[in-house]
């Protein structure tokens, strides 16, 4: 956040939200332990093969077990994932009533993309500060 902050990528009131999301992670992260997972999740990297769903492309490392739920969700690349999966309350991403944002993935994009993932994130700190 810091750094898009330092490039102008998010204003000062945006900054501000994200950094009080952040301030409140910790009271709303489930306490498990982290699993491996597939690390960068999106429909780019899950095939349909005759043999059923293949995933490729794997930047394994250790963190909540449905991080990679939640990146399917990020450009609403889950379909074909069990109805209810993407909304089910999990840990390892911005879960509230109105959805689920992985916002580190969020500000990432805006890290490495530009401007054009501002508004993203700026609706994931709304939803989230919303509840």
């Amino acid at each position: 956040m810091r750094v898009c902050r330092d490039r102008g990528l998010l204003d000062a009131a945006l900054a501000a939200r994200v950094e009080r999301v952040a301030a409140t992670l910790e009271s709303w992260l489930a306490d498990q332990p982290p699993s491996l997972v597939h690390g960068d999740l999106w429909s780019g990297n899950v095939l349909f093969t005759p043999r059923g769903p293949a995933i490729i492309d794997p930047a394994v490392y250790r963190h909540y077990p449905d991080v990679d739920v939640a990146m399917l969700s990020l450009f609403r690349s889950g379909r074909g994932l069990p109805r209810g999966l993407l909304g089910r309350p999990a840990s390892g991403r911005l879960v509230t009533p109105r959805g689920a944002v992985p916002a580190l993935s969020l500000l990432n994009h805006l890290y490495l993309f530009g401007a054009g993932y501002r508004d993203g994130v700026a609706r994931a700190a709304a939803r989230v500060l919303a509840d």
